[in-house]
């Protein structure tokens, strides 16, 4: 999943995954797919290359003003390993403990290494820290200048013709529509000291990590505070299950500015760029997608339908195991005929349950003990069976142990009397119900001295 850094290539790498990030099922009317950014780690800290969290200052708590547009929805997410958990912006409530963060990251009290599911209540129109604090603001200026000193250019060039931020704001975005710029999961290695620089006034090829982090830059060298958000943009309706999926692949990276009296402002440079990529998904948004998983990249009905299918499958058997709760294992005894069920009619029928299970096992132990000692039985008396036939002695198929033993003791008089002993030692372990290890033993021995 999603890293708590970001360089060039980290996203795209992560976009050729199909991996299921996790899971949503709306309770009123689904947002439309260009609002669903799903929020996660921000990222404040940058070294000419490499975007990071940085530093958590201690700042003022994170304030939301003027919210409409609400959504509610529960969320299944699979285990990342990772404390921070993802919303729709603006998450306002949710159903477990989690923390929101200054910069409004969402995140759970421990590392999710388990699939778990939360309900959260989203403001999909707000104003966002509106009176930020000063450090913040601060922090979010912050960059290299000894590095990238054409694109430190250009913002200042954008300041001295802009009335005021937004429209610094409108010409970066209006400079990446314009400028020939593509949109690729396989851009050129950006290996100079001046990475931002090659990729504005080089090779222009990038994947969204790419426009957010020259974004970003663009306007801190403005004037502007700016930051990096990272998370998932988009989703895939399974109309089986009535739900959405967001997968790796749709991993994505956009940017955030303050602007006074509204706030921290979205801001997608990569729609600018590639703007199927919020409408419609990432396989219609790049020109070569034969890098992606084929179900991402397919138009096959029968295989996205077979897809949706499993997945529906797979949703079902998650949301009964976690929703498996008391209520439910009540409901479930129910069925079974325990409707006046307590813990300690509980306990005794679980432990009437392992007893009765110990029981089955020990008979199944005494009846394979019994079957061997039979096999074996057969297994001697075939080899004494063979030592008469090779004197002329050949046992007919239809007759039974005590006969045979008859006709051959006619035959050999001097061994009739071990002829008897061993025939009676193999009927009672093959047929009778006395026996056991001694006698099985005992009928090794003369089996074995039974010579003619």
């Amino acid at each position: 999943g999603l890293s708590d850094s970001m360089m060039p290539g980290s996203i795209s790498k992560l976009s050729l995954s199909d991996a299921v990030a996790f899971r949503v099922q709306f309770s009123g009317k689904a947002p439309r797919r260009e609002q669903m950014y799903w929020r996660g780690p921000v990222l404040w800290a940058f070294d000419g290359r490499s975007w990071t969290q940085g530093t958590v200052l201690r700042a003022k708590p994170a304030q939301l003003d003027d919210l409409d547009d609400a959504v509610d929805y529960t969320l299944t997410l699979e285990p990342h390993n990772k404390n921070w958990l993802f919303a729709l912006e603006m998450p306002t409530r949710t159903s477990i403990p989690a923390t929101l963060g200054t910069d409004f990251q969402l995140s759970g009290r421990d590392n999710v290494t388990a699939r778990m599911r939360y309900s959260v209540h989203s403001q999909l129109k707000f104003r966002a820290n509106a009176q930020e604090d000063s450090l913040q603001l601060r922090r979010a200026l912050q960059f290299p200048h000894q590095l990238n000193p054409r694109t430190e250019e250009l913002a200042a060039s954008w300041r001295a013709q802009s009335a005021d931020d937004a429209g610094v704001v409108r010409t970066a975005l209006a400079y990446f529509n314009r400028e020939n710029f593509g949109y690729t999961l396989e851009p050129p290695p950006l290996s100079g000291i001046h990475a931002v620089d090659d990729f504005l006034f080089g090779t222009r090829l990038g994947f969204c990590e790419h426009y957010a982090s020259s974004f970003v830059l663009l306007m801190r060298a403005a004037g502007i505070p700016a930051r990096v958000v990272t998370g998932y943009q988009g989703a895939e309706y399974n109309d089986l299950g009535n739900y959405y999926i967001v997968r790796q692949s749709d991993a994505h990276a956009w940017a955030e500015v303050w602007l006074a009296a509204r706030g921290w402002i979205r801001v997608d440079p990569t729609a600018a760029v590639a703007p199927e990529r919020v409408q419609s998904g990432l396989a219609a948004a790049v020109q070569n997608n034969a890098a992606l998983p084929l179900l991402g990249r397919t138009q096959s009905p029968l295989l996205l339908k077979l897809r949706s299918n499993l997945d529906a499958l797979t949703n079902q058997w998650n949301q009964w195991v976690l929703g498996y709760d008391p209520e439910r294992q009540f409901a479930f005894l129910t069925r079974l005929g325990m409707e006046d069920i307590t813990w300690q009619k509980m306990a005794l029928t679980m432990m009437s349950g392992v007893a009765f299970v110990i029981g089955v096992f020990i008979l199944l132990m005494l009846q394979r003990m019994t079957l061997r000692e039979k096999d074996v039985a057969q297994r001697l008396y075939v080899k004494f069976c063979n030592k008469l036939a090779r004197s002329g002695v050949v046992r007919a198929a239809h007759e039974g142990a005590h006969d045979y033993a008859t006709r051959a003791a006619h035959a050999h008089p001097q061994q009739a009397s071990a002829i008897a002993a061993i025939s009676a030692l193999y009927i009672s372990l093959r047929y009778g119900a006395q026996g056991g290890a001694q006698s099985l033993h005992e009928l090794r021995r003369r089996v074995h001295a039974f010579k003619l």
